[in-house]
Order: structure tokens, then C-alpha cells, then sequence
């Protein structure tokens, strides 16, 4: 089940950093970004890369975006990427944009 979100509001995405065994571990200093893509594949309605920054114990990195409200309502991918060693890596989570304001617009179907 994919996570929801209410387009309109600040939400942080966050992943846990591993190495190759496993074992949490932090990136290289102002590698890790995130960027929110439509679909999962880039588009003119992605949003620009953000710099994350570390949110909790080892490995546990983030950043706080903002989900304007002129984002595209759907399916999304939050997609990270950062380097271990100068050795890129990435990870990336499916979530559900939704409109908290008017909520029958989130079922979808023909409009009139």
C-alpha cells in the first residue's frame, strides 16, 4: 500500500543510508539528495533536487518539502541519491499525492 499525502502541506522524506552489508552508515558530505518525481520518470512537473541533511541516528538522512499545490495529483516516487566512498548509490519510495480540500477529485473518473 503506498503511502498518502496532502498536496498543499510539508511533508519530510527520509530513507535509511546502508552500505553494500547492510549496516547503516552515513554518505559523503552534501551527497545525498532527494527529488519527488510524477510517475517515477522526470518531468517538467519533478521538483528540483534537495540537499538532505541528517534526521535521526546513523544513516537516517531527509529533507522537509514542500508539496505545492500546483503538483500534478497521483502517483509519485520520492527518489535519493548519495555516495559512500565516492560510490554512487540510491534508493526510492512510491507514494499517492492527494487533495485534502476537495476530496472527490482524488477518485479520479470522467469529468463533465
Amino acid at each position: 500500500m503506498k503511502q498518502e499525502f496532502i498536496r498543499g502541506s510539508r511533508k519530510r522524506f527520509e530513507t535509511t543510508i546502508t552500505d553494500l552489508s547492510g549496516n547503516a552508515q552515513n554518505p559523503d558530505a552534501g551527497t545525498c539528495f532527494v527529488r519527488l518525481e510524477k510517475g517515477g520518470i522526470y518531468n517538467p512537473d519533478s521538483t528540483p533536487w534537495h540537499l538532505c541533511s541528517a534526521v535521526g541516528g546513523t544513516g537516517e538522512f531527509g529533507a522537509d518539502i514542500w508539496l505545492q499545490n500546483s503538483l500534478t495529483l497521483g502517483d509519485w516516487v520520492a527518489r535519493f541519491k548519495w555516495e559512500i566512498a565516492g560510490v554512487p548509490d540510491y534508493d526510492s519510495f512510491e507514494f499517492v499525492l492527494k487533495r485534502k480540500d476537495q476530496p472527490w477529485v482524488n477518485r479520479g473518473g470522467p469529468r463533465l
